[in-house]
């Protein structure tokens, strides 16, 4: 159940399947003053059990104290787990696409060329255009590549929910080492997609692969872009063990950067690293040191709320 919460913000309601008599509540990514008297009305109304604040408020920045103060008055206290990331890194792509590249880590720059000389190839395709066979192809990717590293995910309906909702406000990248596309109607022309400068000494869509059985090309990694208002979210991703050695991850994340900036967009946010006051990021050390290789600038929010048995409170 979705109800709001004021400045055109929701709060979201599940009743416990085994009471359902009993609920949870939360409310999640607001930025605007909320009205605290509505949500204590909402949670009484649903019996709900807790409720779970993660405000968009960039710590230590103008309103951040008032925020803090409301919370607090409120009953809400901080916790020790978080449901989304409490801390992120961002990239302004309101500046040209040679000043990104300077603002990268000079191995990462490397690895964005390296991907490409060894002849992998990024597609970028919108959200509308993402039919089933495709999902397929992206589910097959990212779930072996959260067996590997052993995190739980999504059914794949999920995923063809979470793009049939967004539509065109959503894209994918499909990196693959050969001419796995050969088949499909690409959303662009070739020559516009893979400029010649960035094909030397690589083969293009169709060709066979010489480097692997039988000459078939195939998809090495994939990754879900999400745009909400003026900043695109780096959302879910997979790679092969081809990919991850021939840095398909990199080229993917840039070209996701530069699909950004063709639509216009203010900010790319790579949707979480770790944050050393919740426990429960402590696993994500690893791809954080490889976000931060983009440059951009670390982010901070305030954190993450919880407020026990409401609906019993006066």
């Amino acid at each position: 159940m979705v109800e709001g919460v004021g400045g055109g913000q929701v709060e979201y309601v599940k009743r416990l399947p085994f009471f359902p008599l009993i609920s949870v509540m939360k409310i999640q990514r607001v930025k605007y003053a909320i009205d605290f008297s509505l949500v204590n009305q909402e949670s009484k109304k649903y019996r709900v059990l807790f409720i779970k604040l993660e405000p968009k408020v960039i710590s230590g920045k103008k309103g951040s104290k008032e925020w803090t103060r409301k919370m607090r008055k409120n009953g809400f206290k901080e916790d020790k787990t978080s449901l989304l990331a409490t801390k992120t890194r961002r990239i302004d792509l309101r500046v040209s696409e040679k000043k990104l590249l300077e603002q990268m880590k000079s191995k990462t720059r490397y690895n964005i060329g390296l991907a490409e000389r060894r002849g992998i190839k990024a597609q970028v395709i919108s959200g509308e255009k993402l039919d089933k066979k495709l999902i397929d192809d992206f589910y097959k990717v990212f779930k072996e590549n959260s067996k590997r590293i052993k995190i739980l995910t999504y059914p794949r309906g999920w995923f063809e929910k979470l793009v049939e909702s967004f539509g065109k406000n959503c894209f994918m990248v499909m990196a693959c080492d050969g001419g796995c596309f050969n088949n499909r109607k690409s959303e662009r022309v070739l020559s516009r997609v893979f400029p010649q400068k960035h094909l030397q000494g690589a083969p293009f869509w169709g060709f066979p692969n010489p480097r692997h059985p039988l000459n078939s090309p195939y998809l090495v990694g994939v990754a879900l872009f999400l745009v909400a208002g003026d900043t695109v979210y780096y959302s879910h991703n997979g790679t092969t063990d081809e990919g991850r050695k021939n840095f398909g991850s990199n080229l993917m994340v840039w070209e996701g950067v530069r699909e950004a900036k063709r639509r216009k967009l203010k900010w790319f946010d790579f949707g979480g690293v770790y944050d050393s006051r919740y426990k429960n990021t402590k696993n994500w050390k690893g791809f954080s040191r490889f976000k931060q290789g983009f440059g951009g600038e670390e982010v901070t929010y305030l954190g993450s709320f919880v407020k026990w048995l409401p609906f019993l409170r006066k």
